[in-house]
């Protein structure tokens, strides 16, 4: 077993077990950085890395698509992260195509992984509510900005 931290130890693929490797094939990386760290007693950063790099040798079929439509480990990841942008670019780059053909692969992915599809929509709604906060802020920012400067509200 490695030990947390051990920059010098550099698991292989193997380190990741059955479990984890079923964690990301449904798009559930964040599952599986928790089973590789609890299993292989790697840090944050090792464990992610893992995951990853085994993400971007094993993709994730699209079904739907042609044979060659395939939905990359770094496409889930900006799936999960509310960036749909991000996962269309990742996929053109990993399959080529157009950006009609690559938006609809990713949505079909999305259709057909329904928890990547709840993280998805969770975290665009989280950004959508920290954009509306800023903007409230810099609003309230330039009324405040507006009375001190003419001494007058509104």
């Amino acid at each position: 077993m490695m030990t947390k931290g051990n920059a010098n130890v550099k698991p292989s693929r193997s380190a990741i077990s059955a479990e984890a490797v079923s964690a990301i094939g449904r798009g559930d990386l964040v599952h599986a950085i928790r089973l590789t760290r609890e299993q292989t007693g790697l840090g944050l950063k090792e464990a992610k890395e893992l995951v990853e790099t085994h993400g971007r040798d094993d993709t994730h079929p699209n079904t739907s698509g042609g044979s060659s439509s395939v939905v990359a480990t770094e496409a889930v990841v900006a799936l999960q992260k509310g960036k749909l942008i991000d996962a269309v670019k990742a996929f053109r780059e990993r399959n080529g195509g157009g950006l009609k053909d690559a938006k609809e692969a990713v949505e079909r992915y999305l259709d057909e992984h329904p928890l990547t599809k709840r993280q998805f929509r969770e975290a665009a709604l989280r950004d959508r509510r920290r954009i509306g906060m800023i903007i409230l802020a810099l609003l309230v920012a330039l009324a405040l900005g507006y009375v001190l400067a003419t001494g007058q509200p509104g």
